[in-house]
């Protein structure tokens, strides 16, 4: 089933890919991502994020029907532009499965996520992205669960001879009988720079790629080290995240703030911390102050600070903050713990206070035992 419902370019952005004359046929939701099939040869563009979560109730529940096939192959261009298509389904009996099913063409910048892709046919080329690739796949990735007998691939089925993928990765689910690879389930082309996770996935090996356990899929030292461009095109928040595209315009949340540190008081708590190494390309507006996983305050941008004065001495509490964008919030900082006592000089202070009052009621008492001898 192809379905018939195309919008207008109407965003500024469209605009300007008209003015300069550009025949990019921009994509802004499931129901035009599925009429490519009508034009194989186009050049195309995500406008927005995708949700294709409704494709799990199209054609009887085979779902999305994969883009092109070996009779007719996509050999156009995609450019995702670092957006996301999340929740595509896709159960099929075809022989090349996958977003894209057979593609000569380009494909590039494309965040594919939580998809659920099956290939029922015994001899099925799965991935995905990409169920057999004859063109070239370059920065993107995909997650979820990716399912088949042979030839299955978290990102691609097969990648052919002289085809290339490069600055790419899978993050998810494989299952399969023969010929599966966490990343691609048979190569004969050229596989660069490239990863897949193998506590995710299930998979120790793959035909192309380096398969990295999930913590070092969030290191950005494993990306570094393999060339990829962290200053435009790739994000990451260390130790935290998987990569992620970042795109002219594209903004998100900051990342967590650094740095939190406590020092203790007779019955307060002070706290500080670093701004977030990366701001999502936004201004960061206020800082959120969390103690025992409740939020206790907002300060602004610029304050970098809290004093926490509603504790107990002796009292033990967890506190983190976050950094809120007009994307959102952010990831919370690493947890700092805090017990607020008296300090010794607090104690020697009450004492001399203790005495100093003792010896002025002292004082007191003496000078009315004489007034009454008088």
């Amino acid at each position: 089933m192809l379905l018939n419902s195309m919008a207008g370019l109407s965003s500024a952005q469209e605009k300007r890919a008209a003015e300069k004359g550009e025949e990019t046929i921009w994509i802004h939701n499931v129901y035009e991502l599925q009429n490519m099939s009508k034009d194989l040869s186009g050049h195309y563009a995500l406008a927005n994020d995708i949700d294709a979560t409704i494709t799990k109730t199209w054609n009887n529940g085979s779902g999305f029907v994969p883009i092109g096939n070996d009779n007719a192959p996509f050999n156009g261009t995609f450019d995702g532009r670092g957006y996301k298509i999340f929740g595509l389904y896709i159960n099929s009996s075809a022989s090349y499965v996958g977003l894209f099913g057979y593609t000569t063409g380009n494909v590039k910048n494309l965040r594919l996520v939580n998809v659920n892709v099956t290939a029922s046919g015994y001899y099925a080329e799965v991935g995905g992205l990409v169920g057999e690739n004859w063109g070239t796949v370059s920065n993107s990735y995909a997650t979820g669960n990716v399912s088949g007998c042979s030839y299955v691939g978290g990102l691609a089925g097969e990648n052919l001879d002289f085809c290339t993928v490069s600055n790419s990765y899978a993050a998810g689910n494989v299952s399969g009988e023969d010929y599966v690879g966490g990343l691609v389930g048979w190569n004969r082309g050229t596989v660069t720079a490239s990863f897949w996770d193998v506590n995710t996935s299930g998979i120790d090996h793959s035909n192309g790629g380096t398969g990295k356990t999930t913590e070092e899929m969030k290191n950005k030292a494993t990306f570094l080290n393999a060339g990829w461009d962290f200053n435009y095109t790739w994000g990451i928040w260390d130790g935290v995240t998987y990569p992620f595209l970042r795109w002219q315009g594209l903004k998100s949340i900051a990342s967590a703030s650094t740095n939190l540190h406590a020092n203790v008081g007779d019955g307060h708590v002070n706290l500080t911390w670093n701004a977030p190494e990366n701001d999502g390309g936004l201004t960061i507006t206020e800082y959120r102050v969390y103690r025992n996983g409740t939020k206790i305050a907002t300060v602004p941008a610029n304050q970098l600070w809290y004093n926490d004065t509603n504790v107990d001495n002796g009292q033990t509490y967890t506190y983190y903050v976050t950094a809120v964008n007009a994307a959102g919030e952010s990831p919370k900082s690493d947890e700092v713990q805090a017990t607020p006592e008296r300090t010794p000089g607090a104690i020697i202070a009450m004492v001399l206070l203790s005495l100093i009052i003792v010896v002025l009621l002292s004082l007191i008492i003496i000078i009315a035992l004489r007034k009454r001898k008088n």
